[in-house]
């Protein structure tokens, strides 16, 4: 096709599956995603210990756990675009407050606050799209916005490389985007005021994330999972006896493996590959923008040689890429300046096809409601990532992030030898 037709093509495709409000959102995930992962370990770790910078990064997480919460009481009092707002408000004032204090409980409390202003965000521009817009449109429009966000990323990863010496001033500069993110996030909004602008009634939980754009982190999989503890299907032991459960347990220690990496990753490739914050980020801001090109990809894969090859190619790049930065800290340094940074980039990139044919699968193998199977698959990936936090965080305070380096490496190796046998099964 003519390079001027592939052009016109996909600028029509991206005007018909985005909105005004998706640079706002953009804007959040250069902040949520790019900017304070890098910088709130570098401001933690001049003050503390390792412990601590795991305790305040659960603590991030919690807070986007508890989210949804915000979510049903918009949808409750059709409230989203104040819910959404105070999103952007919440993250700034957490962001704030952050850099003000110098007490371990306060680092904890404004983390946990930035948390649910990202979190409450997150959830209210799901609902922004599945319940104003038609089903049809529904992935077109997702796969997009979180392309929004995951550009976003890559664009707070490069604004880390440059202020990386500069935590403070970075933070601060992350609260003040709020203003341009509020702005732009309320531009072209959809008109929630009354019920006909809404879509036919739909159960959110049986919707899985579109495979046709990133999922940016753990916690933007998690939509309304609150439908997770039904009565009926609580007590249904089918998942524990099923491939689901065994596909559940070799999630959650890939995912435990990874953010081990993820969660301590300036402070880590500081310490061990001294690598200074500016040159890491640029490395992941690199392999985040590869990662974009990877999902659509990811998709056409899994439906062309089943979703399972895929996850297991997933769960091998991960493995390489993490063993092979392990393997790293035992050689020259030398060899670590020009060899760590092609290994880690790997692991971004394996994110695509983890994600997308993950998501896949758990709907492929359940038992049990696919609601209920993504929410058992969310929660699996919001549990591993905060217990990663608290656990890596103690690993580093006594062995060093030599131990979660070796930590990570035998978590995943547990995790593709756990997949094996559902490589073998039809069912």
């Amino acid at each position: 096709m003519d390079p001027k037709n592939m052009m016109k093509k996909l600028y029509t495709i991206e005007h018909r599956n985005t909105e005004k409000w998706y640079w706002g959102y953009a804007i959040q995930g250069l902040v949520v995603l790019g900017f304070a992962p890098i910088l709130i370990p570098l401001i933690v770790a001049q003050a503390t210990g390792p412990g601590n910078i795991g305790l305040i990064i659960a603590s991030l997480y919690l807070g986007q756990l508890v989210s949804p919460t915000f979510g049903k009481l918009a949808d409750k009092y059709n409230r989203y675009k104040t819910f959404y707002i105070a999103g952007y408000i919440m993250l700034g004032l957490g962001l704030v407050g952050f850099v003000s204090s110098q007490s371990i409980i306060l680092w904890i409390l404004f983390a946990f606050l930035q948390g649910v202003g990202a979190g409450t965000s997150n959830n209210i521009s799901y609902s922004f799209v599945v319940e104003f817009h038609p089903k049809k449109e529904w992935d077109g429009r997702l796969g997009w916005l979180q392309t929004f966000y995951g550009t976003g990323q890559a664009m707070g990863l490069i604004m880390a490389s440059v202020l990386g010496k500069l935590p403070v001033v970075g933070m601060l500069i992350c609260a003040g985007l709020m203003v341009p993110g509020i702005i732009l996030g309320r531009m072209g909004l959809p008109d929630t005021s009354k019920d006909k602008n809404r879509a036919p009634h739909f159960k959110p939980e049986t919707h899985a994330v579109p495979i046709k754009g990133p999922a940016r982190t753990p916690f933007s999989l998690i939509r309304h999972y609150e439908h997770l503890f039904s009565k009926k299907e609580k007590q249904d032991k089918a998942i524990l006896k099923s491939s689901f459960g065994n596909f559940i347990i070799t999630w959650f220690l890939v995912m435990f493996g990874t953010w081990l990496i993820y969660n301590f990753y300036p402070l880590l490739m500081r310490e061990i590959f001294n690598f200074d914050a500016t040159i890491s980020s640029m490395y992941y801001a690199i392999a985040a923008v590869i990662g974009i090109f990877f999902y659509a990809p990811s998709g056409s894969w899994a439906a062309k040689f089943g979703s399972r090859k895929v996850v297991f190619i997933g769960l091998i790049m991960t493995l390489v890429a993490l063993s092979g930065v392990t393997a790293l800290i035992y050689v020259s340094q030398a060899l670590q300046q020009i060899l760590v940074p092609l290994f880690f980039i790997i692991m971004p990139i394996a994110w695509s096809p983890l994600i997308v044919a993950g998501t896949v699968l758990a709907s492929e193998l359940t038992p049990v409601s696919q609601g209920t199977a993504m929410g058992v698959y969310n929660a699996t990936t919001a549990l591993a990532s905060v217990t990663a936090a608290v656990v890596g965080g103690f690993v580093a305070e006594k062995f060093t992030y030599t131990g979660v380096c070796l930590l990570g490496t035998l978590i995943v190796i547990i995790s593709v030898v756990s997949f094996l046998p559902l490589l073998k099964k039809k069912n």
